[in-house]
């Protein structure tokens, strides 16, 4: 991606697309924000699920329109939040570069709700198989990681980075079972939290690395 600086690698920005801003002008106004903040560059990973179908052409669209609104902005590239169904898994790896981070090798993908657990070992080589890395977005929401955080850390283990808030792991959201009771058990949310503390770094480089 050629930037250097802070990169905000999972955003829903483009407007009428899914549940991110309604307008041109809202979403205008969150740029400018974020350019004021220090933001250098944004991925525009707007859903693909059961509930939010995604258009590559659409989104091209919609960024050029905010990049010619806008004079200071942050860098836009295209990319996508990719559920983990099977719509949205054929149309993937039919053609990777259009749903993936500004075509890299890299993908920003949201953990199954429904997809069977017996499968993810199999859509772990998959995606090896294309020669794409996932990102896993928040897996600390993921109620399959949940009731299997060994499969949390086996994803980890298969090069796979977390993007996951760092203050979900440690400081106020360390006692998620306690605030979520019911969900996290004690030690799954401790092994979850170190295969997420283990991929985190490696998870920072890619911000300024070349696609």
């Amino acid at each position: 991606m050629g930037v250097s600086g802070f990169v905000d690698l999972h955003c829903h920005i483009l407007p009428g697309v899914d549940d991110g801003p309604k307008s041109e002008q809202d979403a205008a106004a969150l740029l400018e924000q974020a350019y004021l903040a220090g933001t250098a560059a944004m991925a525009a990973t707007s859903h693909f699920n059961f509930q939010y179908g995604f258009d590559p052409a659409r989104v091209a669209q919609l960024l050029d329109v905010l990049e010619r609104r806008l004079t200071a902005t942050p860098v836009l590239f295209p990319g996508c939040e990719l559920e983990l169904n099977d719509e949205a898994l054929r149309a993937f790896f039919a053609a990777p570069c259009n749903y993936t981070l500004n075509g890299s090798r890299y993908a920003l993908v949201e953990p199954p709700l429904r997809f069977p657990p017996e499968s993810m070992p199999w859509l772990l080589q998959r995606f090896r198989e294309a020669e794409v890395t996932p990102i896993l977005a928040h897996p600390e929401r993921s109620r399959l990681f949940q009731t299997q955080p060994k499969l949390a850390a086996a994803w980890a283990a298969g090069a796979v980075c977390c993007r996951s808030p760092a203050r979900r792991c440690s400081g106020a959201w360390a006692d998620a079972p306690r605030l979520w009771p019911g969900s996290w058990s004690k030690r799954a949310w401790r092994i979850a939290c170190r295969a997420m503390r283990t991929t985190w770094r490696s998870a920072q480089p890619i911000c300024d690395r070349p696609s």
